[in-house]
């Protein structure tokens, strides 16, 4: 990026320019000098595979004959059907009913708005949470004092004309970053910025051993009212946040007072990852350090999940990746007895980037994934289907190993066919943010759990999916026993490779991600911090909330948010609710809730003990989580459905008209 260019960057900050970014021109200008030529920008986030998997063109075949390009998606096709027209006209969006969008009732986890998809005709008459998304610019918001943004991608222009938010840190900025790509530029970017007495920001790239990055992808953001931290799954470059599926995890938490605990688990583990960062900002780092130790953490409605490069030993092993995911799940109690067994609950991993796994591997990740005892005291157990062989086997070089294979419905991974990719908004385009490996999915342990991404259940099936979500589910009645999401792929780099002992681990790649349980949620619900916002109030709001706002550094919430609801968002925290109404949770991915909890409540007042747990069950607070692949997700068909990699030319035109062809 040339030094007059970060110039005009930097003088654009006073007027708040949301002109797009370098990156979005080049496509643009690319996209309408050569319609039919796709570039793929394979930016894998695996360390193994970010070689393998470089930038690279695909022209047209010269004795292709030209086709005229259809028009876009959002103004010609139907979400579900990519080759037909209709007439109707894009049709904007609406705020959804405050029941439906508050972050109170999807324990802050949410997917991010897809503006391509917006446009598509009929969108805006799905009312179901999935379909829509939060904004990062509803959550990045004010002046914070000091502020951490960690990722492994940052485009710096996209990034403070997005977030505006950012430009106003009176302190300073942290940016913590592992595309070494792109680094030089965001590096430069930032001195600019400071010479012209913009922004106080420094960057850093965190160590990190052979076949692993800083992957890392959150924000914590200091104001005068406390911090919030926001957890996500894509890199901060425009093409991620236009068109395909993310989601996100965010809370809000108040300064400590009298009545706060010394600490909190998800105090320490914050703390404890970004001292390991080691910030080159000394002083920035210690003073953002202080003000997350005055912090209450206590009311956290998830459990923080980060990997940290290293080899972890003994009390560290449980402190990371999967020793960490196998430490909070054997802890876990409150989940519903329809979880129980292996008639029950299945597992199922979808991510953006794949490793080599073979079955030694994900069956120990398996049963890290399988902890956790119901209301009755019942262990969870091993998921529905989950292997048992007791057949020595060794390990190839190829990463497969002899044996029988495990039943398909232990553990699923939700991976997008060629054909999803050819179809999204994008095309073909689309899937250089998912960064597949023919040799990597052809793996007998991988293509035998592949499923269909569909994207149904969100009306996501026409973007692509750069979110990373585990969870565990009865297939049923959609009833989740726990949710993850974050940063981490399904990768051995990413989740460290155990010893056979299990009391240690390898991890090379930084990552951050929450786990949602039922339990930790209904703990929330009981917390006197229940409903902290952090002072914003509805835009249209005044008064001494306002003023009280403004003064903290919060600010109100952007007109049309979907955090917004009039007689909600008060500036006032909700308080806990009573106690019959917050012994337990139950989560349901979106669109599945029963609906007949109440009657049940009712019905169970009879007498008997069945009839009392069945009451109890009946209580249970429910909350939909915006999932946005069916559960079970559809498996592959097979001779029908091919998997989605990147070093393969697939045939037939996109859904833009566009074609592949051999380099």
């Amino acid at each position: 990026m040339a030094t007059s260019g970060l110039l005009r960057i930097a003088r654009s900050f006073p007027r708040r320019s949301h002109a797009p970014s370098p990156l979005s021109r080049r496509v643009a200008t690319t996209m309408a000098s050569s319609p039919h030529v796709i570039v793929l920008s394979s930016d894998s986030e695996d360390g193994g595979e970010r070689a393998a998997a470089a930038k690279r063109a695909r022209r047209a075949s010269p004795d292709a004959s030209p086709r005229p390009r259809p028009s876009p998606p959002s103004a010609a096709r139907d979400a579900g059907d990519v080759g037909g027209k209709t007439d109707a006209s894009p049709t904007t969006t609406t705020a959804l009913p405050f029941d439906r969008c508050d972050p109170l009732f999807s324990c802050g986890f949410a997917l991010t708005a897809c503006p391509r998809l917006e446009l598509e005709p009929g969108f805006a008459d799905c009312n179901a949470a999935p379909s829509r998304g939060a904004r990062l610019s509803d959550l990045v918001t004010g002046s914070p004092r000091n502020a951490l943004v960690s990722n492994f991608m940052v485009d710096p222009v996209w990034l403070f004309t997005s977030l505006p938010a950012l430009r106003n840190v009176g302190g300073h900025l942290a940016i913590a970053m592992g595309d070494d790509r792109m680094a030089e530029a965001t590096r430069q970017a930032l001195k600019v910025f400071a010479c012209r007495g913009c922004l106080s920001a420094t960057l850093t790239r965190p160590p990190t051993p052979a076949f692993g990055t800083h992957h890392s992808k959150f924000f914590a953001l200091e104001y005068g009212w406390g911090v919030c931290v926001v957890v996500v799954t894509g890199n901060f470059i425009p093409q991620e946040y236009e068109a395909k599926t993310q989601a996100l995890w965010f809370q809000k938490f108040p300064w400590k007072d009298p009545e706060s605990p010394p600490s909190s688990d998800f105090e320490e583990q914050l703390l404890n990852y970004i001292a390991k960062l080691e910030l080159s900002e000394a002083a920035a780092a210690a003073a953002l350090l202080r003000a997350l130790r005055r912090c209450d953490f206590s009311s956290a409605r998830a459990d923080l999940v980060t990997s940290v490069p290293g080899n972890h030993r003994g009390q560290d092993h449980a402190l990371y990746a999967t020793g960490r995911l196998r430490s909070l799940l054997s802890r876990a109690g409150g989940f519903s007895d329809a979880l129980v067994g292996s008639g029950g609950s299945q597992l199922v991993a979808q991510c953006s980037s794949l490793g080599k796994l073979n079955e030694a591997w994900l069956s120990s990740w398996t049963e890290a994934a399988s902890g956790g005892t119901s209301r009755s005291g019942a262990p969870l157990g091993p998921p529905a289907g989950a292997a048992r062989t007791t057949t020595k086997t060794t390990e190839k070089e190829d990463g497969e190993k002899d044996g029988p294979p495990p039943s398909p419905l232990a553990l699923s991974i939700v991976w997008p066919t060629a054909e999803e990719v050819r179809t999204s908004v994008e095309g073909w385009s689309g899937g250089g943010s998912v960064p597949g490996r023919s040799e990597t999915l052809a793996l007998p342990s991988i293509a035998r759990r592949l499923c269909r991404w569909d994207g149904g259940p969100g009306r996501r099936s026409r973007a692509v999916p750069h979110a990373k979500i585990y969870c565990r589910f009865e297939p049923d009645s959609g009833q989740l026993a726990w949710c993850l999401v974050g940063s981490a792929n399904f990768s051995v780099a990413a989740w460290g490779s155990a010893t056979k002992a299990g009391d240690s681990s390898y991890v090379r790649s930084w990552e951050v991600g929450v786990l949602l349980t039922p339990g930790r949620e209904a703990a929330y619900r009981r917390h006197r911090h229940r409903g902290f916002n952090g002072g914003c109030v509805p835009s249209s709001g005044g008064g001494a909330a306002a003023g009280a706002a403004a003064a903290s550094g919060a600010a109100p919430f952007p007109p049309g948010s979907l955090l917004l609801a009039a007689g909600r968002a008060t500036g006032a925290r909700s308080g806990p609710l009573p106690a019959d109404r917050a012994n337990f949770v139950d989560f349901y991915a979106a669109g599945r809730a029963p609906g007949q909890k109440a009657a049940a409540a009712a019905a169970g007042e009879q007498a008997g003990p069945s009839a009392r747990a069945a009451a109890a069950e009946a209580k249970a607070e429910v909350v939909e989580l915006p999932i946005p692949f069916p559960l079970p997700p559809p498996r592959y068909r097979q001779d029908q459905d091919q998997p989605w990699t990147t070093d393969v030319v697939f045939a037939g035109p996109d859904s833009l008209g566009r074609y592949l062809s051999a380099d």
